[in-house]
């Protein structure tokens, strides 16, 4: 899909089933960007039954309306940030996670956004996910 309604409408099924069955973690994001750089702070706690296995805390700054030769892409990978470790094990425990990153001064720091998500690396399941600018 070239667009948020183009993805939405080709995985209607899909995140409808998903979101039907929720999550076991919450995951609250904040932080700011600018030219001097960005910094990310994540916020995880586990509100049910986690899946076994390595949870893992990944982090990746994305841009939108990119041109490359005449198309506009959204959601391009910029960096991808250090994995964090997770400690989280029962129902109420909570962590934190931060990241610093440098700006490309060819980023268009108004259409920049920061995606965090919560994988269990057994499975490679996706449990959550966030954006600093929701």
């Amino acid at each position: 899909a070239e667009t948020v309604e183009g993805a939405e409408a080709d995985y209607t099924v899909e995140i409808e089933m998903r979101e039907a069955v929720g999550s076991p973690v919450r995951i609250t994001v904040d932080g700011e960007v600018s030219g001097s750089g960005g910094t990310v702070r994540a916020g995880v706690k586990a509100t049910g039954r986690l899946p076994a296995g390595p949870l893992v805390a990944r982090c990746v700054v994305i841009e939108d309306h990119v041109l490359q030769y005449t198309t506009y892409y959204d959601f391009v990978a910029r960096r991808v940030l250090e994995d964090r470790p997770l400690t989280i094990a029962d129902i109420g425990d909570s962590t934190s996670a931060e990241w610093t990153f440098p700006v490309d001064e060819a980023w268009n720091l108004e259409r920049v956004d920061v995606v965090v998500f919560v994988q269990n690396d057994d499975g490679r399941e996706i449990i959550q996910s966030g954006r600093l600018l929701e």
